[in-house]
């Protein structure tokens, strides 16, 4: 930012800007006003753009509106002083809060599987300017990434934002949020907040591998997720959840002389407890359980 022209003489500027910078919000209106601590000068105006307007030569000051409906909008408040002429341009920012937020995996599934590595990607529209965009993730209440930019392009953009997730098996019903917000320091204007969530799925898993090369091909019979008749080495049950005390999973393997083999995964079910209080006749309380099974392979 300039803050006066080559012909202006080291710090003489007789000129103040009040408000001297200004953040304001894509298509509103501003209004600042011109000082000069010098009474005798030959004139003052302001230059918006190629605007110009009429030069007041008897002002102390020169209030003027300034127009943020254009990203590039420039200025500057000027005076005539003997010889001299010196300028006090304007500090403009102009923002566009996002227009919208959305979140979604870069791999579409239906149920992400425990062990694999995956990306979320949160895509932030129509923002302005992104140097002062901060993008914040949260894995249910927990802030565990922040993302900031440093792009210098004054109109609005689309941005994007990617976090990687390692999958367990714990993060089933785990919800990951992308915040978006401009941030302009603490004197700056306090912009809203948007978001979106993204709700964690995920399939419970077991491989089965062999090493043997003379095989028709193998497979698992399941009461759920069991498979067709594959090629192999390596077969996958995948079931969504264990929900029956009593799961009888088999992965078998069929030899090209009609042999078969088989093996079943040995699966332990276990229940948490959850107290819950139960309200019966004459107000009695008493602690209930629910043993709903829950799986550990």
């Amino acid at each position: 930012r300039k803050d006066a022209d080559s012909t202006c003489p080291k710090d003489s500027n007789p000129l103040q800007l009040e408000p001297s910078e200004v953040i304001g919000e894509h298509g509103d209106e501003v209004i600042v006003n011109c000082t000069s601590s010098s009474e005798d000068h030959d004139g003052m105006y302001w230059i918006n753009g190629d605007n110009r307007t009429d030069s007041q030569e008897d002002a102390a000051f020169f209030p003027y509106s300034v127009s943020l409906s254009d990203y590039n909008v420039t200025a500057e408040c000027k005076i005539k002083v003997n010889s001299s002429e010196c300028g006090k341009e304007l500090g403009i920012t102009i923002y566009k809060n996002p227009s919208m937020v959305n979140v979604y995996p870069t791999k579409h599934v239906k149920a992400m599987v425990e062990g694999e590595q995956y990306e979320l990607h949160c895509d932030i529209h129509e923002v302005a300017p992104v140097q002062n965009l901060t993008v914040r993730w949260y894995k249910d209440s927990q802030l565990i990434h922040t993302d900031s930019f440093t792009d210098t392009i004054k109109t609005q953009v689309n941005m994007s934002s990617i976090l990687t997730i390692n999958i367990s098996r714990g993060d089933s019903g785990v919800q990951f949020k992308c915040e978006a917000q401009l941030d302009f320091g603490p004197s700056g204007p306090v912009t809203p907040v948007l978001f979106a969530t993204y709700n964690i799925s995920v399939d419970l898993s077991v491989n089965c591998t062999t090493s043997e090369t003379d095989a028709q091909g193998m497979g698992w019979e399941a009461p759920s997720g069991g498979t067709g008749f594959e090629k192999g080495p390596t077969v996958t049950w995948m079931v969504e959840s264990l929900e029956n005390w009593y799961i009888l999973a088999k992965c078998y393997i069929t030899r090209n002389n009609g042999d078969q083999c088989q093996v079943m995964p040995s699966i332990t079910l276990y229940s948490e407890y959850k107290p819950t209080d139960c309200t019966i006749h004459y107000l009695l309380s008493l602690s209930c359980w629910d043993y709903s099974p829950k799986c550990l392979i």
